[in-house]
């Protein structure tokens, strides 16, 4: 089988999986058809990473309206749902639907880990699953995957694999200083209190992905807002792993 065959099936049978606990956490039938057309709207993206036989990566979107709805019938709350919660559902279904994938002899030699879950748009290339929600509408889930052999990594990113998570939106966060406290400084802090962060103002901050620094930089004023103008990266390799959870 090639590279694009067990790509093209993960995509389809992950997709059926992740539908199948969509559909059963809302009390949907589990009826898995092909949709035409753009995934368009609202919904989040997740990122599976793939190693063992085979490396690559398995990127899904699922339909804002979906995802709200698991999570209304999963709690019995009313209204929009909080986006965490949404997340956290999200996870949860799809670290289950990558455990029953495993268990296929096609996929039985491959390791999966949830990566970054992020509002976002379906990915281009992602085929699009669609399941009656009600009698008068329909959820929609988009799924795309990109294997290649363990051992020709720069294959991997030529084949478009880091292409399909380019639009993954990432948290970054801005570090001025890391300093620690005893437990009784800590309680004794109060409106004026000074924490000395151990760093010198004219030293570079740190810019941060997933708790891992990326970049370092100077804090500039852009239209009366705080900004970053970026002095130095930290290697391509490690800009990648960034983007990986621990």
């Amino acid at each position: 089988m090639t590279d694009q065959q067990l790509s093209t099936r993960l995509a389809s049978r992950f997709g059926h999986e992740l539908v199948a606990a969509l559909a059963a956490a809302i009390g949907a039938t589990v009826t898995v058809e092909p949709a035409s057309g753009p995934a368009v709207g609202r919904g989040l993206l997740l990122s599976v990473k793939v190693a063992g036989s085979q490396s690559g990566v398995v990127v899904a979107w699922i339909e804002s309206a979906v995802a709200d709805a698991a999570v209304r019938a999963a709690t019995g709350a009313e209204g929009e749902p909080a986006l965490e919660d949404v997340i956290n559902l999200v996870r949860e279904m799809a670290t289950h639907a990558c455990a029953i994938v495993s268990l296929a002899p096609d996929f039985s030699g491959l390791r999966f880990s949830m990566s970054a879950i992020t509002p976002g748009n379906a990915p281009a290339s992602a085929g699009l699953l669609q399941f009656p929600m009600t009698a008068e509408t329909v959820g929609l889930v988009a799924v795309s995957a990109s294997l290649s052999a363990v051992g020709d990594a720069q294959n991997v990113r030529q084949s478009g694999n880091l292409d399909l998570v380019l639009d993954v939106e990432l948290p970054l966060v801005v570090r001025f200083g890391r300093t620690t406290l005893s437990l009784k400084a800590l309680s004794g802090l109060g409106p004026g209190s000074i924490v000395d962060m151990g760093r010198s103002p004219d030293e570079p901050v740190e810019l941060l992905v997933s708790d891992k620094v990326v970049a370092y930089g100077e804090v500039v004023i852009v239209d009366g807002s705080y900004g970053l103008r970026i002095t130095d990266l930290v290697s391509r390799t490690d800009r990648f792993r960034a983007l990986e959870t621990r």
